[in-house]
């Protein structure tokens, strides 16, 4: 009975911590962006940036590239996540391989872009 009690607080905690971390993920993303702009903005604003600078600040990275990076933070999430589920215990691992097919989807895209002359 104390196990299962002391097992169930432990996936509790596991679950709080968890949507904690995303959110907290996500507002400092948020908060990235936000000084980015503003950064750039005063940049302008104090004629420190010529065109050339300018336009590689504002233009997207190629195609190729966003999927490695994505391919690369996708697998390493899924294998993380995989990982700590695992000790958590149950089948809850599975859903690791989500992110990890995601990210390998990203890498297969990335190769097929590379390779293009």
């Amino acid at each position: 009975m104390d196990e299962l009690i002391v097992e169930n607080i432990f996936r509790f905690t596991a679950l709080v911590g968890g949507t904690l971390l995303l959110a907290i993920t996500i507002l400092v993303a948020g908060n990235v962006k936000k000084e980015k702009q503003r950064t750039l903005q005063k940049m302008l604003e104090h004629g420190s940036l010529n065109q050339e600078q300018l336009q590689r600040l504002i233009t997207p990275l190629p195609q190729h590239e966003v999927d490695l990076r994505r391919g690369i933070l996708f697998t390493v999430l899924g294998i993380t996540l995989g990982i700590i589920l695992f000790l958590i215990g149950g089948k809850g691992w599975m859903l690791a391989m989500i992110p990890i097919a995601a990210g390998i989807v990203s890498l297969i895209l990335w190769w097929f872009h590379a390779s293009k002359p």
